[in-house]
């Protein structure tokens, strides 16, 4: 599975568990950072999950697409 593709799942999770519209701009951050998806490349536990920081797009472009403001 590609890095892109790892990211996706946890994205749409991250969507359908904090609704951009319906959660606050803080805690929405909060559980991006939680869910690893601040900062694709970094460890587990630091805003992260250990793939490729070329991912990071792929996260942005979907959150994009959803009407979330990007960090």
């Amino acid at each position: 599975m590609s890095p892109e593709e790892q990211v996706e799942p946890l994205t749409h999770r991250l969507l359908e568990e904090h609704p951009p519209a319906a959660t606050d701009r803080a805690h929405f951050f909060a559980a991006q950072y939680d869910a690893g998806l601040t900062w694709v490349h970094h460890p587990v536990g630091h805003g992260g999950i250990g793939v490729e920081r070329a991912a990071q797009r792929r996260v942005f472009e979907l959150l994009t697409a959803s009407g979330t403001p990007i960090l």
